[in-house]
Parts: structure tokens; sequence; C-alpha cells
């Protein structure tokens, strides 16, 4: 009963959000997606997927289904979607159109699949979306606006900027599935490596490179830096530390920067799509004594190769990750697409965390 009730509330404000949204409904374009959903498993990554048909001139339907209406899922993407279409029949999808759905129809369809840690061999008929920024970049535009010159000096030094509380990022999921510390041990590991080169800022006018303090992290307990503000504040460094989300190494945060040219220090670049290379457009680590060793040379990097490396960071996020260069790849395979893995986040991460297991299990038992 508490369920089905859960699904009438947010039925109901979902469809109050959408019906103010009618004036901003204008003429469909002539190239439309639809999505025939039976739950919304994917939460924010279904809104930026959208976004990103969107800013490819797309026309958004979402079939009007329980499962997808009553989640508290899709507020956001009724909120920020705003000129998404409902229809009700398979009848109404021209055979032209994407289809995107969760479950198994008839007629031809793509199956967004939350199993995003999987590999498959086919290589022709499965597209793995790239991680995206925070979706908030994408419902404000923020996303798109042009970097600073990268010939352009900047400080030499590591920016971090992100949730630093223990309490949510320090579980143990990410050492079990991925091998990778979570966000509070590899913080607190820089604080033990370097205390004497971390600076703490409290504001925005504070965030730069202080007293010979190269290290700079701020938490947004501190401060909060809004997307329209983040930006600026990023491109001002040639690094940027990227730690591990809450049960996933990816996050959001690493795109972020690589969007205006800083250079991630990361230890998932394998994870990435595509995989980062090491030197290249990345400084990639495994091991804490490997972090260390990078600490250590970047206040002494040539600004030649900093340069270097910086490019090649902003050639990889306009070739692949922009809304532009995501959908038109997706566009080159549409005659053999079947499956698009769509991060999900912690179901994805269970779905590998069940495989690791039951491998685990059946290895015991020989």
């Amino acid at each position: 009963m508490r369920d089905l009730f859960s699904k009438l509330r947010w039925t109901l404000a979902n469809l109050a959000i959408y019906a103010r949204n009618a004036g901003h409904r204008g003429p469909s374009t002539g190239k439309h997606a639809y999505f025939d959903l039976e739950g919304n498993t994917f939460h924010r990554y279904l809104t930026i997927f959208m976004h990103f048909l969107a800013i490819r001139g797309y026309s958004i339907h979402l079939r009007a289904r329980p499962g997808s209406l009553g989640s508290w899922a899709s507020r956001e993407l009724f909120r920020q979607i705003k000129d998404i279409r409902l229809y009700f029949r398979d009848a109404n999808v021209p055979s032209s159109a994407w289809l995107f759905t969760d479950h198994p129809v008839e007629r031809p369809h793509v199956r967004l699949d939350p199993d995003y840690f999987a590999g498959y061999d086919d290589g022709v008929g499965t597209f793995r979306l790239p991680m995206p920024m925070v979706d908030t970049f994408y419902f404000e535009r923020t996303h798109d606006r042009e970097p600073r010159d990268p010939a352009e000096v900047r400080e030499r030094g590591l920016f971090f900027f992100g949730n630093m509380d223990p309490e949510h990022y320090d579980r143990p999921e990410l050492e079990e599935a991925f091998g990778c510390l979570n966000r509070h041990r590899l913080l607190q590991a820089v604080r033990t490596h370097a205390p004497d080169r971390i600076h703490i800022p409290t504001d925005l006018d504070e965030v730069h490179v202080h007293d010979g303090k190269d290290i700079v992290m701020m938490g947004r307990q501190q401060r909060y830096i809004k997307p329209s503000e983040l930006r600026p504040v990023l491109e001002r460094f040639d690094f940027f530390l990227a730690p591990s989300g809450v049960v996933m190494p990816l996050c959001h945060n690493v795109v972020e920067a690589m969007s205006v040219g800083c250079i991630p220090i990361l230890q998932y670049a394998h994870l990435m799509e595509p995989a980062l290379r090491n030197g290249e457009e990345c400084l990639s680590f495994n091991t804490t004594d490997e972090l260390f060793a990078i600490l250590d040379k970047m206040p002494n990097m040539p600004g030649s190769e900093v340069e270097r490396m910086r490019r090649n960071v902003l050639r990889h996020y306009q070739r692949h990750l922009t809304p532009q260069a995501v959908i038109g790849k997706l566009e080159e395979k549409k005659a053999t697409l079947e499956r698009v893995q769509l991060n999900a986040e912690w179901p994805s991460t269970m779905l590998l965390l069940q495989r690791i297991r039951a491998a685990s299990t059946d290895l015991s038992a020989r």
C-alpha cells in the first residue's frame, strides 16, 4: 500500500510539472527520440541522456507508464526537460524515430542497459555512453562555454572541489568492485603525504596557490561553488585531483575539469569512455606510491609538457565527451545499434559486484 501511495504521489507531482511546462513545448523538430520505460533505474543519467539528444536537435517523447511517471527519480527529468512530450501507444512511434526501452518490445528498438561495467565483445551493437558532467551544467546551458587559450599559463597547482564528507565517501564498494581507493582514503593519503603543500580556501577569492601551497582542496561544506562559477575556477589550474565518487570510481567532476583543460590525476583512467592515456590526457596511478610520485614531480613539470597534455585533454573532451560528439557517435551506429550501456550508478555497481562475488564463490567451491 505504501508503494502504491508513493507511485500515485509522484505521478501527480510529475504530471503537475509537465502541465506547468506546457508553454515550453514548441513545434516538434524533424528528429525524434522515444522512450518506453517501465521504471527509472537510471535517475539523473537518463535525464542527461535526454539533454544530449535535445541539444543535438531531437524532440523527446516519453511513454506514459506508471513505472516512469510514478518515480521520484523522474522529478528532475520533468523539471529539466521542459519540452518533453508524453505519448500513450506504440502506434504513435514513427518507424524512423529512435525508440529506447528498458524491456523487450516487438518493434525495432535500442535497449537501455544498466550493466554499465560489463564488457561486450560485439563492438557493433553496443554503445557505452561516456561519463558526463553533472546534469545542472546541461540544464543551465553552461556546458559549452569556450575555455581559455590552452597556451595561456595557469597556476602550477592541483585543485580539488567536491564533497569530502567521510560519512558518504568512505564506502567499501570501490575497493571490492574496482580496486580503487574511496574518496576519503585518497584525500587522507594526500594530506598525510604532503601536509605542508595543502591550502584549504574558505571562499572563491582564496582559491589559488597560496604561500607555496600548490594543492588546493575545497570541500563543498566550506563553500559550494555553483556550476556557473566552477568552470572559471577550474581553468585557473593545470591539474585536477579526481577521486572516486560514492560507490563507483567515475565522478562528474572529472569531465567538468577536462572541459576546461585541467589535466586529471586519477586511478580509473581505464574506466573512462574512451579510456584516458597516462601521460597524454591524464596522469594515472594504481597505488598510493604512484600517486605520491606524481604529486612530487608535478611542480617541476616543464611548461611545454603541461601545455601539450592540456591540448590533448581539450581535444579528447571535444571529440568524445560533448553532447554533440556523443550523440554523433550514436547516430553513426544507428543501423546496427541494439544496446546502450547507460550508467545507473548504484544498480550498475551492484551488477558488477554480483558477478565478482559469484565468481569468487565458484572458485572457493572448486
